[in-house]
């Protein structure tokens, strides 16, 4: 990842993508993801968020475990939905891209939510 504070900015730098959020995906699908990939704006991780229980608290929460995700380990995706609790925990053999690697899949958990 490329730092750009005075920018205001972080870029995901191309060789770290397939390892770390795609490494289950084809090579026709991981190229697919790189055309839509952006800047990721700086702001939002240090600007505090207020929530209230009667909002934030009425919403149903389930969490998609990603058990081969390297972006976000299967440890602190628990340590996640433990601290905040959720309705469902779903485990997933994937990466951080569900998505992209098992799109079926991933729609079939969704669709069993309703």
């Amino acid at each position: 990842m490329e730092m750009h504070p005075e920018e205001g900015y972080t870029l995901l730098k191309e060789e770290g993508l397939k390892p770390t959020f795609y490494h289950d995906c084809s090579e026709e699908d991981f190229d697919l993801a790189k055309v839509h990939l952006g800047l990721q704006a700086l702001k939002p991780i240090g600007v505090s968020v207020r929530t209230t229980n009667e909002n934030f608290g009425s919403v149903r929460r389930v969490y998609i475990k990603c058990l081969q995700d390297h972006a976000l380990v299967p440890e602190f995706q628990k340590q996640m939905y433990t601290e905040l609790p959720c309705e469902q925990v779903i485990s997933m053999d994937t990466s951080h891209s569900p998505f992209m690697s098992a799109p079926g899949e991933l729609a079939n958990h969704l669709m069993s939510l309703s």
